[in-house]
């Protein structure tokens, strides 16, 4: 660590001892677990200790250096705190898995969380939000949330073969036919009585309702 500059989680191993290091400003998360016969567990994300029948232990510190042996893991902190805090936040927004809990914070709450503030500081007069898979599906929850709109999370989704991985990436699955609409019928009759209440309101205040000709 006096010598290697950046953002990295390692795991080394031998036939004797794992060893596992977190950069000193903790930018990529990294934890430990253990399992029922003793056997330590170290992963990118506490979902995946869960998969193999793990316990959490807890998050690596920034900076920190940890060796299992067979007498169990040996902690060395002499370079933690040694550079400022400074997490990458693509994991609360997009890389990490929604079950997962980075650094004491839950990835669902997380994004529950922007969600709203994103609904706070732009709001609009929603009938349906909709996330896009999978990584925007808590946020738009959220969004939906505070704005008091259908929560549309389901209305589309995109197939195992249509790589839509980014909001381009998306755009061009459905081009394409590689994404489906879902519940389309449920996200059309919300979309229709949310024209219908505007129209409504319009009509009884004398404003222009929104999608009325200029």
């Amino acid at each position: 660590m006096d010598e290697i500059e950046g953002a990295y989680s390692l795991v080394l191993m031998s036939a004797q001892k794992l060893i596992c290091a977190r950069d000193p400003h903790g930018f990529r998360p990294l934890c430990y677990g253990v399992t029922e016969e003793g056997v330590y567990v170290v992963a990118s994300e506490s979902c995946a200790l869960s998969a193999v029948g793990a316990r959490f232990v807890r998050d690596v510190e920034p900076g920190e250096i940890i060796v299992f042996t067979a007498d169990g893991p040996c902690s060395r902190r002499e370079h933690c705190g040694a550079a400022p805090r400074s997490s990458c936040v693509f994991e609360y927004i997009y890389f990490a898995r929604p079950d997962s809990v980075v650094d004491g914070v839950s990835v669902h709450a997380a994004r529950l969380r922007a969600g709203g503030i994103l609904a706070e500081e732009h709001p609009v007069e929603a009938d349906v939000v909709v996330g896009v898979p999978d990584s925007g599906l808590d946020a738009a929850l959220g969004y939906a949330r505070a704005c008091r709109a259908y929560p549309g999370a389901w209305a589309w989704c995109a197939t195992a073969t249509s790589g839509a991985r980014s909001s381009r990436g998306a755009e061009r699955a459905l081009g394409q036919g590689k994404a489906q609409a879902v519940g389309g019928g449920r996200v059309r009759a919300r979309a229709a009585r949310g024209a219908r209440r505007r129209l409504h309101r319009a009509r009884n205040h004398g404003a222009p309702h929104r999608g009325a000709p200029a």
